[in-house]
């Protein structure tokens, strides 16, 4: 798991290989545990993987239950300034 802090997309680019970790309206989330159970297939988290997410997520309609799920996951890092997705 994540250690409390903020981080810049370069920092959050450098975590280590064995986290799959997206980025979704400034939070980030480690998804490593969610690969094999989310809906749309591993490899949508792997697509974003070290990204940002944000339109992705908000262009599916999640529910209120997979947004609640997605707490689960949120790590204690932010992305800090918030990264937006143009910068990618």
């Amino acid at each position: 798991m994540l250690e409390q802090n903020k981080y810049s997309l370069e920092e959050v680019k450098a975590l280590p290989d064995s986290l799959v970790v997206v980025i979704i309206e400034g939070g980030v989330y480690d998804t490593t545990e969610f690969l094999d159970l989310h809906p749309g297939g591993r490899e949508v988290l792997l697509k974003h993987n070290r990204r940002d997410a944000t339109k992705a997520f908000q262009r599916v309609s999640h529910s209120n239950e997979a947004r609640a799920m997605l707490r689960n996951y949120q790590s204690n890092y932010s992305a800090h300034p918030p990264v937006k997705s143009s910068s990618l």
